[in-house]
């Protein structure tokens, strides 16, 4: 062990997502190889590329965004491969990723056609399984939390909102 404690983290197993128990450098190493294993830089530049190009197309989350979908497709390429290519897990909460997802009230809707877009982006560049599924699975818990934050700055800029976070008039 690297002398530093273990900690416990969501881990995942084929289809599964499991607690387990690693030590950091442990974890970073196994984060490194998935990311060589789906195929790396040109796997999530392939990714974002056709994900954006069906949120371009999307009427709930198209207007969410301005036109620069090059440029978002970019911007996640590049943190996909900050969290998982260098294996820094902290960008799952960056500033810049909060404060963006929190300028917006996120709902269940918007977290389901994420999640389906995503998916399908997947399937459209015949992403590798089981690796793909584990990173949806991981996803679904992302957008989870992103959606939890946009609704408290929400909630903080004096937003109401119905429990599925749609907009109370």
């Amino acid at each position: 062990m690297s002398g530093q404690e273990r900690q416990v983290h969501i881990s995942a197993e084929a289809q599964h997502l499991v607690l387990a128990t690693s030590d950091p450098q442990e974890v970073r190493d196994g984060v490194i190889e998935w990311y060589r294993s789906i195929g790396g830089r040109p796997f999530f530049d392939r990714l974002c590329d056709a994900f954006y190009g069906l949120v371009a197309e999307d009427d709930l989350l198209g207007p969410l965004f301005d036109d620069r979908w090059d440029v978002h497709a970019r911007r996640l390429a590049d943190h996909f491969h900050q969290m998982y290519g260098v294996g820094d897990l902290g960008q799952a909460w960056g500033s810049r990723l909060l404060r963006v997802h929190s300028t917006f009230l996120i709902s269940h809707s918007h977290r389901r056609r994420w999640i389906d877009l995503f998916t399908e982006a997947g399937r459209r560049i015949d992403a590798p399984e089981p690796l793909f599924s584990e990173l949806v699975g991981i996803m679904l818990i992302a957008a989870g939390d992103l959606m939890a934050a946009s609704r408290g700055a929400a909630l903080e800029r004096g937003e109401k909102f119905d429990t599925q976070g749609r907009p109370l008039t």
